[in-house]
């Protein structure tokens, strides 16, 4: 049981982190963007 919610964490924190760099590379883009 509890290694079943260890690996599902496990499975859902690699698409947080995706998520965080996706969201901090599109702010960066607008960013640069507005810029220019």
């Amino acid at each position: 049981m509890l290694h079943h919610i260890i690996t599902r964490a496990r499975e859902h924190a690699v698409p947080a982190k995706e998520l965080i760099i996706l969201r901090t590379s599109v702010r960066q883009r607008a960013h640069e963007a507005f810029m220019h």
